[in-house]
């Protein structure tokens, strides 16, 4: 008697057909899945590409799995990810913006180095920052350009 090759979770070497096809269909499923989540989890992405991306995904994915018959509904899944993410982005966001509250909050005393330091860390923003966090970083940056500017005033001032 030839032996059929089955995929590995098959235990079985005479599996029901409608049960390998359900069985394949989840594998299928799966690595979809594992496809848009790793999507979901890359922090180069701005926070409006994030939010874009769920209804990219949802369309993309809805085409691919019509036909299969998966216990998980590409739709539920991927708002089930964006959520998620979406939770850790926010507190990724709030945890980096938190980082300089104490230096923000001193703007005005800041040393010529010191103000140009904090500008130079802001300008490197991740941008998974949430829009909030992107104004308050722009305000940021506007007060530490201010900051700068009226130091060189002070030292231009005092060298004449």
């Amino acid at each position: 008697m030839q032996q059929k090759l089955t995929p590995w979770f098959v235990p079985s070497t005479e599996a029901p057909p409608n049960d390998l096809d359900d069985l394949l269909s989840m594998k299928k499923a799966i690595k979809i899945y594992r496809e848009c989540y790793n999507q979901f989890i890359n922090e180069s992405l701005s926070w409006e590409d994030f939010e874009q991306l769920s209804s990219t995904l949802m369309k993309e994915y809805a085409e691919i799995l019509e036909e299969e018959e998966v216990p998980w509904p590409p739709d539920e899944v991927i708002e089930k990810f964006h959520k998620n993410m979406s939770e850790v982005r926010q507190a990724k966001s709030q945890k980096w913006i938190s980082n300089f509250d104490d230096r923000l909050s001193n703007v005005t005393t800041l040393t010529a180095a010191k103000a140009n330091e904090l500008m130079v860390q802001l300008q490197k923003a991740p941008l998974f920052l949430t829009p909030i966090h992107k104004k308050q970083l722009d305000h940021a940056i506007v007060q530490i350009d201010k900051r700068l500017n009226d130091i060189s005033v002070e030292w231009l001032v005092e060298k004449i």
